[in-house]
């Protein structure tokens, strides 16, 4: 392998956490994002199938938790084609974060 690349696996994995933070990015004012790929935690052979989303921003103020999932799940529609799993901590700014309710434990059926 050449010096500085990194393996083709990691370079897919890094490609779809940055077409998520991107979509993100370009869609809302965001005040914290953090999106975590999870899929080492999870039985199964992909390394691009479980991804958990924090995130802060001004407009889901008011806004009800299913219309901000709805939003996100439309906004990454296509890439939800290749994800099995989406967790998704969504908060407005003037929203206080339990940090205990962001914590994934490992999936029960991993090997």
């Amino acid at each position: 392998m050449e010096k500085g690349l990194k393996p083709l696996f990691l370079r897919e994995r890094q490609r779809l956490e940055d077409k998520l933070t991107t979509k993100i990015l370009s869609t809302f004012k965001v005040k914290n994002l953090f999106i975590e790929n999870e899929s080492h935690m999870h039985g199964g052979k992909s390394s691009n199938s479980h991804f958990k989303i924090i995130m802060v921003s001004e407009a889901f103020r008011g806004m009800p938790l299913i219309r901000r999932h709805k939003l996100i799940y439309k906004l990454l529609n296509n890439e939800m084609n290749s994800i099995h799993a989406l967790s998704l901590h969504l908060f407005s700014d003037d929203e206080e974060i339990n940090k205990e309710l962001t914590i994934s434990p490992n999936c029960v059926k991993k090997k």
